[in-house]
């Protein structure tokens, strides 16, 4: 069985992430995903990057020639709630209010230390761990790798909105400025 350990109590319910590119579908296709999130997800074929009032770029998926020549877009809480559907039916659990704290690898096994709200204290033996907790993880302090990604002085706003809006329903248009 796999067990995801989770800092947070509930999903998220404002998305830091509106969308499922091509290849991303592609691979969710072939364990069933794809077509559900197609179900529900808004499909863009085109991007708009708009600097200094101008258009400044245009990304055209629909050249491409492959089943799945678009971005799927939709709330993050969305996406979780059907990749978490799938991990359930599949055996999988999830520890909401857990917190991965400690690693010690054995000679045949890895012990991880877990902090979660209510049971306290646990170690689990397993023998793999796989960390996919970003740029402050845990199990690549213990490892000792390095994170060579940059902080960048930038501002983003985005939202999970509706809009009246008399403009093309079919692209997205980002707008950038200083």
């Amino acid at each position: 069985p796999v067990l995801i350990v989770d800092k947070r109590l509930q999903p998220e319910s404002h998305s830091k992430a509106l969308t499922i590119n091509t290849s991303s579908l592609k691979l969710l296709h072939d364990i069933g995903l794809a077509e559900g999130i197609l179900e529900t997800a808004r499909k863009v074929q085109h991007f708009y990057v708009h600097y200094a009032g101008k258009k400044f770029l245009h990304i055209d998926f629909s050249t491409l020639s492959d089943e799945f020549n678009l971005v799927a877009m939709q709330p993050q809480a969305h996406t979780e709630q059907l990749l978490l559907d799938f991990f359930t039916e599949h055996g999988g659990r999830l520890a909401p209010g857990s917190e991965l704290v400690d690693i010690a690898a054995g000679r045949d096994c890895v012990r991880a230390r877990v902090r979660s709200i209510g049971d306290g204290w646990q170690d689990i033996y397993t023998r793999f761990l796989i960390g996919c907790d970003g740029g402050h993880s845990v199990v690549r302090e213990h490892l000792q790798i390095g994170f060579r990604g940059h902080n960048y002085p930038m501002y983003f706003v985005m939202a999970d909105l509706e809009v009246e809006w008399d403009g093309p329903r079919q692209h997205v248009d980002y707008f950038v400025r200083d």
